[in-house]
């Protein structure tokens, strides 16, 4: 019986010790509550700020939140239905008078700002070089002819040449034989010149000596 009743009071003596920190903590947690029910009332409290609208002009129904210390925002003004349709008539009429659809003259520039673009022929030296490495060919209908036939004669080859470089057209002018000037538009019109921009048309004269 002596031993229980020194446990019991060892217990006794313990729960009072303790009691003084359990009842701090109990205190820090109410003073806590308190405060942060007091925040929650403060904030309910705080004046709230209207919505600042940022497109009453244009009437798009788009609202942006006024910041803190913002100035207070101007109130929308309505527009008269008056106003409305005079505004969208001078559009119209803007629009008709800028006409997207009508014809353009020309897709290039005139008066002074027109760009001058001179189509190059051949030039002298290519068409001597061509005719200068055709020259046996040339020798060769000139052996052809009889002879008898084979007077000293000038003559000069007329030439249409394509762009592309090939012979449109060749004849012969001057006095020459009928076989000589059959065989040299023959031999001539397979002749290939250099390119060009456009059409070249030339005069080539060639002198033939008498060969017996």
């Amino acid at each position: 019986m002596k031993l229980a009743g020194t446990a019991l009071l060892a217990v006794a003596t313990i729960a009072v010790t303790a009691s003084p920190a359990l009842a701090g903590k109990k205190a820090q947690k109410a003073h806590g509550a308190k405060g942060k029910k007091a925040q929650k009332a403060a904030k309910a409290e705080a004046p709230t700020e209207a919505p600042r609208s940022i497109c009453d002009q244009l009437g798009i129904g788009f609202v942006d939140v006024a910041r803190p210390g913002a100035a207070p925002a101007e109130p929308a003004v309505a527009l008269d239905d008056t106003v409305v349709e005079e505004r969208a008539a001078d559009a119209m009429a803007r629009a008709q008078a800028f006409d997207l659809t009508r014809e353009r003259l020309s897709a290039a520039p005139s008066g002074d700002a027109a760009p001058v673009i001179e189509l190059k022929t051949l030039t002298e030296t290519e068409v001597n070089d061509t005719i200068r490495a055709h020259a046996g060919e040339l020798q060769y209908c000139w052996a052809r002819v009889p002879a008898a036939q084979r007077d000293a004669m000038t003559v000069a080859l007329a030439f249409t040449i394509r762009a592309e470089g090939d012979v449109a057209s060749v004849s012969i002018l001057g006095d020459a034989p009928a076989k000589f000037a059959a065989c040299a538009r023959t031999v001539a019109s397979r002749w290939q010149f250099p390119h060009a921009d456009t059409t070249t048309e030339v005069e080539y004269p060639m002198v033939f000596s008498t060969v017996k």
